[in-house]
């Protein structure tokens, strides 16, 4: 396995130099960063996260957390937002361990402070585990879902079904069914309250 100090040797750098790109910390130029990240690349150089997070607190990981029921095949909603995590955590540096042991309890990666920072995607996972979490002042963003006092990135599925059927309805259809599969999914139940709302609006 590669070391910094074979990384700064054929950068031409300070292994302190290494050390600051390889961390995201401190100023180096744009060009000295990219061959120094090019030749860890290609020296297959792997840092040694248990003594990072002795030296640091820090462990450089990224939990991702979704119900089992939820898929993640490549091309699903989820699969494909579990793979823009990958790529994002990857291109700075961090890594990304998931679960879908979803219960009660903390997640073995909370419990353990494993991870610095946890996503959770959907919103079948339980109020109170989310909260659970956040006590453990662990940084914490919803996907798909939203809670007050709780970042969160999520769609307007209101608006969208609104404009959805708004849409149908200027094309002279006058029938439009709604097809779910549970009304206990927040994201659905959103979708059925804003396809209401359009029909009600336009005296269906």
């Amino acid at each position: 396995m590669a070391t910094i100090k074979e990384i700064a040797k054929r950068a031409g750098v300070s292994p302190s130099t290494v050390s600051r790109v390889l961390r995201g910390k401190g100023r180096v130029s744009s060009e000295t960063k990219e061959r120094i990240l090019r030749i860890a690349k290609e020296l297959g150089y792997s840092p040694n996260v248990s003594a990072r997070a002795l030296v640091t607190g820090r462990t450089s990981t990224v939990g991702f957390l979704i119900h089992p029921r939820q898929s993640l095949d490549s091309g699903s909603f989820y699969g494909e937002i579990l793979a823009g995590v990958e790529k994002e955590t990857n291109a700075f540096g961090f890594h990304l361990i998931f679960s879908t042991q979803v219960s009660e309890d903390l997640p073995p990666m909370v419990k353990e402070r494993r991870i610095d920072g946890l996503i959770i995607a959907g919103c079948d996972i339980p109020k109170e585990l989310i909260f659970a979490v956040r006590e453990q002042g662990i940084p914490l963003v919803l996907v798909d879902y939203h809670l007050d006092k709780v970042d969160s990135v999520f769609t307007d599925n209101i608006g969208g079904a609104y404009e959805a059927v708004t849409h149908l309805i200027r094309l002279g259809h006058k029938k439009i069914g709604f097809i779910c599969e549970w009304f206990d999914d927040l994201s659905f139940a959103e979708r059925f309250k804003g396809y209401k709302l359009a029909l009600e609006d336009n005296g269906l």
